[in-house]
């Protein structure tokens, strides 16, 4: 199997093929990315879309002075600031005040995550490790939760479990990614 650096060539030079297997390696922590600062799961799917056709017109510019993951969270940082940036003047132009001041608010901090987004990369390596360590059965509970958008009450009701059987294991869940998160952050330790 071609390591990231031979399909990150390959693409460059034009296989369709290379660049398929560098979205589907990197489309969930583009998502990710961008779901922290967009609510909207379709806004999300849009921005993602863009943030790959972006790279896709402009991989033959990348140099390869930072890792292909964090040219992705750039363009992915650059689409979102569009969107946020849209989104307040529509906002503005409607004369919501709340609204408007919300999306400054939002927009400021994602201006300033550029700084971070190092560290931010560092995270999401930390947490894509914690995950992988988890059994399959907490794996597909976090993924329908947080990454499916469904609630306690529709994930228990499709297993056919009480409410609180899921809220409890989605503690536990949480509790073992915390403790994985604190020893791979704090002490680069393997969890």
């Amino acid at each position: 199997m071609p390591d990231e650096d031979e399909i990150v060539n390959a693409a460059r030079e034009g296989s369709a093929e290379a660049f398929t297997a560098l979205v589907a390696a990197y489309q969930a922590r583009v998502r990710g990315y961008l779901a922290r600062w967009v609510r909207d799961a379709a806004t999300v799917d849009d921005l993602a879309q863009e943030v790959f056709l972006a790279a896709y017109r402009n991989l033959r510019g990348f140099d390869g002075a930072v890792p292909i993951g964090a040219w992705f969270a750039g363009i992915a940082r650059n689409q979102a600031l569009t969107h946020l940036r849209s989104l307040r003047r529509k906002r503005a132009r409607e004369a919501d005040a709340f609204a408007a001041a919300f999306q400054d608010w939002h927009l400021r901090a994602l201006e300033s995550d550029g700084d971070r987004l190092a560290d931010r990369l560092t995270e999401i390596e930390a947490l894509r490790g914690c995950l992988a360590a988890l059994s399959d059965a907490q794996r597909a509970l976090v993924e329908e939760h947080y990454l499916g958008g469904r609630t306690y009450a529709m994930i228990a009701r499709e297993r056919n479990q009480e409410q609180g059987a899921v809220r409890m294991a989605m503690l536990r869940v949480r509790q073992t990614l915390r403790g994985c998160l604190e020893r791979r952050l704090d002490g680069g330790l393997p969890a």
